[in-house]
Parts: structure tokens; C-alpha cells; sequence
């Protein structure tokens, strides 16, 4: 019995011995660095670090290592016997650790026993030696330690502007730790009060050293009475950048932090808006706004970054300005060239909807238009617009604070004089052809080198280009047509095509065409009928002759007294009415003595010669 109690402590000794140390790094130069050893079965073996992603050796892995030897943060996780290869067996591989656990042998893994493998993938760890940050939820978040003498000891950081811990005394030591960049530095014990010595004060970092023992700083020691109500806080940002979560866009919601490939929300209380501000800042999301506690954007998971004492009740949140984007102009068309007259659509847009867009013209305010919540582009229609350089920019409201956007770009805008109505003529200038005949029309405009259609009763008849110092075309016909003629032009200008108003109407007439034969038989009709008249003429004059060659009688005047030189004594004979007259005299001269005629059958007078003065 005694001998099975004897045998029981000898390995209750042994296991406890295994649990006290039951990790190593060797080969590195330091305690916290080097090739990992593990003690399992009374020997000391390797980790096999082969592999990627979840099943190779880590950062996660090497964080465990360095907690477990107190050693402060993971600096760098090997896998390929970076400190040489080991000796002995491969204890365990496909370590899979998340980074909370206190020691490696609680972490994920194959059984540990001994392995028979080569050492060429023996897992390795660099360790920050001489920092860490504790009792901020997170190695990359908490109390400013450093080792000295044997033990750890705290940072004084009382003090403001150069004397006191700031933002670059702070960037030094995430740097270090390789937790990212620095987001927030505290000189007021924000991660409660260390114990043990306060290794030195006064700390000035430039920002540019590789550790915090090349900054400038009282000397280094263990005796400094300063009181631990002072000491220095950092909060990094881990190796993957902070993100807002649960807000309305990037820059709006929770903080969360990425330590060891866990997101961790981050304590209200811790969040200030020095923080917020390198937040904003490192997301490139401009400046902080305002900051947020009490899980304003919901409660988060894992641990919390902050206060030991801090719950996800109190997860912090900012608003950043997201800082408004350089406003974007353009227009509608893809040229900056207009004519006269035209109206043209110039957009402005930026990242915050609902937000007031402004035009300005060679600097000077021209325009501005409010946007719906939901629309972030508003569209500027000008009519009537002048050339020159346009610019744009917007201004939004965040948390009842006003924010103006950088201006846009310029975009020049070119005016060119209208296309003047198309003039069109005629050569010869007469509206009056005869068929078969050829004409030239013209049709000038005011940009040479245009294109110019004819138009016959406003059907396209043909088109032809003028020449590029020429702003008229001549379009000539070989057979006239009558109709209602009309032309325009177009003209491209910066690959933009305008036409031009059509010209006003020319109406064009065309007549039958006249052969030699038409002007024969003409001629001969003009000259029979010449014939027929003198023939008639000469007839007449016969007649008048022989009347008065039988009568036989003088002419007697009909009334007395001297007669004007200009009358013409002629005799008329009274002829029966049975006959009828075969003169134009005869005729006249019985209108005029008709009521003698009358009178003298009234009478029974004898049908004898009447003798009567015609005026001629």
C-alpha cells in the first residue's frame, strides 16, 4: 500500500512538474523567443507547424505561447524551423488555438505523444520580450508593462502635450507588439492600477522607433515613487483594421476590434473622441462626430476591449463624417461643346444623400437644389447658359452639424454661334424653266465644311459636302423639275452632329419645251392671219369705192355753216330693210339716222338716197 501511495506522488510530482513548465522557446537569442518545445512523457519535443490557415502554426498559436511565458505579445509565428530544426519526436501538430487559452496545451490539437517526423516545419515564435499590454480584454489593448530587473512594471504617463503618454508613445508600443496602429492612449490608469515598480516616466516618442526603449525617456529603473493612478493605457488596433458595425453606412455603428481572429466590441466608457478620431481617421472616414455608449447600435459578442469590468451592454459606437467625397461633375453629353440655343444637363453627385448640390460658374454661386433621402445626383438643367468653367459641391447635416464637401472638379463649357437657317437661290435667277432644261441651286449656311441636303416638295433628293473652308454647295440639276425646293445643313462639331433650320420655300415652274416645229406652225398662224385681215380690209375699201362711184351725187352737208377741217363727208344710202348691211358704215350710219328712217316710212316717202355727215 505504501508503495502504490509512493508511486502516486511520484507522478502527482511529475505531472505537476509538466504543468509548471511545460513550455519553452530555445534557440532565439531570449526566453521569449525561438523554436517551441513542449515537455510531455518526461521529454522535451517539438510542435510540427506545417500546414496553412487553421491547420498551420499561428498567430493565435504563438499568442498562447507568449502568455504562457509571460512573455507579452506575439511578434511573429514560424512554421518552417526558422530557429533551426529541433531534436528529439514531434510532440503534436495541427494546433488549433483561438487565442483565449492560458497555456498551449488547452488549445485544439492532435494528441500529444511522440511523433516520429521531421523537424524541417518546427513551429517558432518571437515574443515582445520586455512589453505587453494587460487587463484591456485583448493583447493588443491595456496597461502599458514593461520587464525590467526580473519583473514587470508600469509607465508613468502624467502629464500633458510632450511630457505626458500620447498618440505617438502609443504607436511606438503597438508597433512593437505588432498589434497595428495606435487608436487610443490614456495616462490616467483607464486599465486599472498596475503593481510593482513604475519603470519610467516622461516618455517622448517621435513615432519613428522600432521599441519603446529607443524613445526618449527618465532613466529606466524600479525606484520612482510616482503612483499608479497614472499609468499608461494603449488600445491598438489589431491586425486587421476596426470596423463600424450596425450604423446606417461605413462610417456610422459599433466598434469593433480584430485581435487574434476574434472581433472584439470595445467599452463604452473607454471610448473618447481621441479615439473616434483615429478611428474615423484610419477608415478613412474623415473626422469624429460623436461618440456612443450603452450599446446604442446593439450589443455585440466576444470580449470587450476596455474596463475589465466593462459588459457588452456598454458597447461604444461613433459617428464619423465619412468625410464627404470630392463632389462629382459631369455632363450629360460627353462634349463640353454647345451651340447657341441648345440646353444642357449638368449632373453633381456625392456620398450623402438627401444632401443641398450647388452650381457655380467661374466661381460665382449660379444655382443649388435640394436631393430626396434617397437620391445622392442632382441633375441641373440650364436653357439658357453661358460658357465657361462650372463647378459643384454639396453640404449635408450630420448629428445637427453642418459639412461642406471639397469643390468638384472644373468642367469647361464651350458656346458656339447657332446654325443659322439655310439660304438657298437659284442661277439663272428665274423661277420659270422649260422642260429639259438644268438648273444650279445653291445652299450656303454659317460653318463651312457642313453637309447640305436638297429637298424637292420635302423629299430628300440628294446631299453633298462642302469644302472645309466653304459654307456653300451648288447642286446642279441636269432636267428641272417644278415643285417647292428647300435645303439644310449639319455640321459635326466634337463629334456632336446640329442641323441647321431648312430654308424657306423657292417654288420652280416648268413650261412645255418649244421645237422649231412649234415656232414654224406659230409663225405661219401669226401670218395667215395677217393675210385674212388685209384680205378683209381690202374688201372693205372695195365697196366703199363702189358706192360711192353709183351714186353719182356730190356730198352736200347736212347742216349748215363751216365744218370742222377733221369731218369727212361720206354718203349714205337708205337701202331696204329687207337687205341687209354689208359694211361697217352702213351699219353705223343707220344708228345714227335711224329715226329719220323711221320717219320717212312714217311719212310714205320714197326710198331715195339720204345724204348725212359721219364723223370718222
Amino acid at each position: 500500500m505504501e508503495s502504490l501511495f509512493l508511486i502516486f506522488v511520484i507522478l502527482l510530482e511529475r505531472k505537476s512538474v509538466e504543468s509548471a513548465v511545460s513550455v519553452r522557446l530555445v534557440n532565439g537569442g531570449s526566453r521569449c523567443a525561438g523554436t517551441v518545445e513542449v515537455h510531455h512523457d518526461g521529454q522535451w519535443g517539438t510542435v510540427d507547424g506545417y500546414g496553412s490557415g487553421d491547420s498551420g502554426w499561428d498567430m493565435l498559436d504563438a499568442a498562447v505561447v507568449c502568455k504562457e511565458l509571460g512573455c507579452g505579445a506575439a511578434l511573429s509565428a514560424s512554421g518552417d524551423a526558422h530557429f533551426g530544426m529541433g531534436s528529439g519526436h514531434i510532440i503534436t501538430y495541427n494546433v488549433r488555438c483561438k487565442g483565449s487559452e492560458y497555456a498551449l496545451r488547452y488549445c485544439s490539437s492532435e494528441n500529444w505523444r511522440h511523433y516520429y517526423s521531421s523537424h524541417s516545419s518546427d513551429a517558432g515564435v518571437i515574443c515582445s520580450d520586455r512589453l505587453r499590454l494587460v487587463n484591456g480584454g485583448s493583447p493588443c489593448a491595456g496597461r502599458v508593462e514593461v520587464f525590467r530587473n526580473g519583473q514587470w512594471g508600469t509607465v508613468n504617463g502624467f502629464g500633458s502635450g510632450d511630457d505626458g503618454w500620447d498618440m505617438l508613445d502609443a504607436s511606438v508600443v503597438c508597433k512593437e507588439l505588432g498589434c497595428g496602429a495606435a487608436l487610443s492612449a490614456s495616462g490616467d490608469a483607464h486599465f486599472g492600477e498596475g503593481s510593482g515598480p513604475v519603470v519610467t516616466w516622461n516618455v517622448r516618442c517621435r513615432g519613428s522607433e522600432s521599441t519603446l526603449r529607443d524613445c526618449l525617456s527618465q532613466p529606466w529603473g524600479g525606484g520612482y515613487s510616482w503612483p499608479h493612478s497614472y499609468d499608461a493605457g494603449v488600445i491598438c488596433s489589431g491586425g486587421n483594421p476596426p470596423k463600424l458595425v450596425n450604423g446606417d453606412s461605413r462610417c456610422v455603428g459599433r466598434v469593433e476590434l480584430y485581435y487574434y481572429d476574434t472581433w472584439r466590441t470595445v467599452c463604452g466608457e473607454t471610448l473618447n473622441m481621441e479615439m473616434a478620431g483615429y478611428i474615423c481617421n484610419y477608415l478613412g472616414c474623415g473626422f469624429a462626430v460623436s461618440v456612443s455608449s450603452n450599446a446604442r447600435f446593439g450589443e455585440g459578442s466576444g470580449p470587450v476591449v476596455g474596463r475589465p469590468d466593462c459588459g457588452h451592454g456598454q458597447d461604444g459606437g461613433i459617428f464619423c463624417s465619412d468625410p464627404l467625397q470630392k463632389a462629382i461633375i459631369s455632363l450629360k453629353t460627353d462634349s463640353p461643346f454647345f451651340v447657341g440655343g441648345e440646353s444642357a444637363q449638368i449632373s453633381c453627385s456625392g456620398n450623402y444623400p438627401g444632401s443641398i448640390f450647388s452650381l457655380y460658374i467661374d466661381g460665382k454661386f449660379l444655382i443649388s437644389r435640394t436631393t430626396q433621402e434617397n437620391i445622392h445626383t442632382s441633375n441641373f438643367t440650364l436653357s439658357d447658359f453661358s460658357a465657361g468653367n462650372y463647378t459643384c459641391k454639396y453640404t449635408t447635416h450630420i448629428d445637427g452639424r453642418e459639412f461642406t464637401s471639397p469643390e468638384s472638379e472644373r468642367v469647361g463649357i464651350y458656346l458656339w454661334d447657332p446654325l443659322q437657317k439655310a439660304k438657298i437661290s437659284l442661277k439663272p435667277d428665274s423661277r420659270v424653266f422649260v422642260r429639259g432644261e438644268s438648273a444650279e441651286i445653291s445652299c450656303s449656311g454659317n460653318y463651312p465644311g457642313s453637309n447640305f441636303s436638297l429637298y424637292r416638295d420635302d423629299a430628300f433628293i440628294i446631299s453633298q459636302p462642302a469644302p472645309e473652308n466653304n459654307n456653300t454647295v451648288t447642286f446642279i440639276l441636269s432636267e428641272i423639275s417644278a415643285a417647292n425646293y428647300t435645303c439644310k445643313y449639319t455640321t459635326q462639331i466634337d463629334g456632336r452632329v446640329f442641323t441647321s433650320i431648312a430654308s424657306d420655300r423657292m417654288g420652280i415652274t416648268v413650261r412645255a419645251n418649244w421645237t422649231w416645229k412649234h415656232i414654224t406652225g406659230l409663225a405661219a398662224g401669226i401670218v395667215a392671219s395677217l393675210m385674212i385681215i388685209v384680205l378683209l380690209l381690202g374688201i372693205s375699201e372695195y365697196k366703199k369705192g363702189k358706192q360711192k362711184s353709183s351714186s353719182g351725187e356730190r356730198n352736200v352737208p347736212t347742216g349748215g355753216g363751216p365744218e370742222p377741217s377733221n369731218v369727212t363727208y361720206a354718203t349714205v344710202r337708205k337701202v331696204p330693210r329687207s337687205v341687209p348691211p354689208m359694211n361697217a358704215d352702213i351699219i353705223y350710219a343707220n344708228l345714227m339716222l335711224g329715226n329719220r328712217i323711221e320717219n320717212g316710212h312714217e311719212n310714205g316717202e320714197n326710198d331715195g338716197p339720204i345724204y348725212a355727215t359721219v364723223r370718222v
